[in-house]
């Protein structure tokens, strides 16, 4: 799925954009395991900085890309979610990743429609509508809110480098505050986390 939304819409720092969208992201998947699949077992997470996680397997992901259209600038926001099939993830090499999972996976007493990825589409687009038109909706907000969907505290593996940290804080524009191996702080800002 692609949404796009122009820069003058978007109520926060651009860069917190991303976690955001996995909050949406996050939130529809919980409600899906728990209503429509009688689930309480599904742990749904968010990763920094744009994917969403269900029992530890990557269920989720962000991209966004901008583009100008007349002088206006747009952000073209993909989303993908793996709703009944789990793809193939590399385990090996530089394009390796989290092992991944769907959420017909996690629902094993109820075969998920393939409407599905419909009402998902249009409920998501609808919750990024109501937060966009919230006028609550600050950047300290969408980091707090952020927090309580990731896991703080848990080791992270950075692929390219292969260094354990750990995630401490986001902060102000979504730069992810973690401690190396070194036992030093430091902010990531573009890294890939497994």
């Amino acid at each position: 799925m692609t949404v796009a939304l122009a820069q003058d819409e978007i109520p926060v720092t651009l860069t917190l954009l991303p976690l955001q969208v996995g909050v949406l992201v996050a939130e529809r998947i919980d409600k899906i395991l728990r209503d429509a699949c009688g689930s309480e077992e599904g742990k749904v997470k968010v990763k920094w900085p744009n994917d969403v996680l269900l029992n530890d397997k990557k269920i989720a992901g962000i991209l966004i890309e901008s583009k100008v259209v007349n002088g206006l600038t747009w952000y073209l926001i993909g989303i993908g979610v793996n709703l009944l099939a789990t793809p193939d993830v590399p385990s090996e090499g530089s394009n390796r990743g989290r092992q991944a999972t769907c959420l017909q996976d996690h629902c094993p007493d109820y075969e998920l429609p393939n409407l599905t990825a419909q009402v998902f589409s249009q409920d998501l687009t609808e919750g990024l509508v109501q937060w966009l038109e919230r006028p609550s909706s600050t950047s300290e907000k969408v980091r707090e809110v952020w927090k309580e969907w990731a896991e703080m505290g848990k080791p992270q593996i950075i692929r390219e480098t292969n260094e354990v940290i750990i995630p401490l804080d986001i902060k102000e524009y979504g730069q992810l505050l973690v401690r190396g191996e070194d036992g030093k702080t430091r902010e990531l800002l573009i890294d890939y986390l497994l």
